[in-house]
């Protein structure tokens, strides 16, 4: 007998656990055929530098436009 509940894991499971993300074989069918790589992390330093300039200020702009009206709010 062992010391386990039965609702409690063993640790074996637990680190056989994947972490990938669940692709339907159709679609990864249809990348094979596409000739698709897999999915590559996110990086905003593979943009090229006017791009990212310009996503920098928009996200400025945005934030800006935020803490303008929060503090008109407070205000009025």
């Amino acid at each position: 007998m062992t010391n386990l509940h039965e609702t409690q894991k063993i640790e074996e499971d637990m680190s056989k656990q994947d972490n990938s993300i669940y692709v339907s074989e159709e679609i990864e069918m249809l990348g094979k055929v596409l000739g698709e790589k897999e999915l590559q992390p996110f990086s905003i330093s593979s943009f090229p530098k006017p791009i990212r300039l310009i996503g920098y200020l928009l996200l400025a702009f945005v934030i800006a436009i935020l803490l303008f009206f929060m503090i008109v709010n407070v205000f009025l």
